[in-house]
């Protein structure tokens, strides 16, 4: 009798399992998924320069027309890196990819509407050095 009122227990468990699996397996986060966050234009603000001492920002001039634009799609397109035309994201890095050049790779931040990114492949700036752009709506 005991084992009887068991089996429905074990039936249940076994399929709470099975569903728990399911679940955790299905919430993998992929490195293709695009951060909704990163997408969308970003223009160009400001520099960060270092010539061996504090770095300091440096504005760019109101004319300069250099953006990023990161699209859902993973496409990528910018007049400062032309030849790149795809983009892949981690948690807070991204690569650009093209068909002719070396991949490069970038770390970055977003704050707020602030977007500052940082070279690392295929070299990094020893001295620092960082790029900033201004999320345009």
């Amino acid at each position: 009798m005991t084992i009887q009122k068991m089996k429905p227990m074990n039936t249940t468990l076994c399929t709470l399992f099975i569903a728990v699996v399911l679940v955790i397996g299905g919430c993998k986060k992929s490195d293709q998924s695009v951060d909704g966050s990163l997408n969308g234009t970003w223009k160009l603000d400001a520099n960060y320069i270092s010539s061996g001492g504090p770095g300091v920002w440096t504005k760019v001039a109101d004319n300069d027309k250099g953006y990023l634009q990161f699209y859902n799609s993973g496409l990528f397109k910018s007049n400062m890196y032309p030849n790149h035309k795809l983009f892949t994201f981690k948690e807070h890095d991204f690569d650009l990819k093209s068909n002719t050049e070396v991949e490069l790779g970038f770390f970055y931040t977003i704050r707020h509407d602030t977007l500052t990114i940082n070279q690392y492949i295929p070299v990094a700036c020893i001295e620092g050095c960082g790029i900033r752009f201004i999320k345009q709506k």
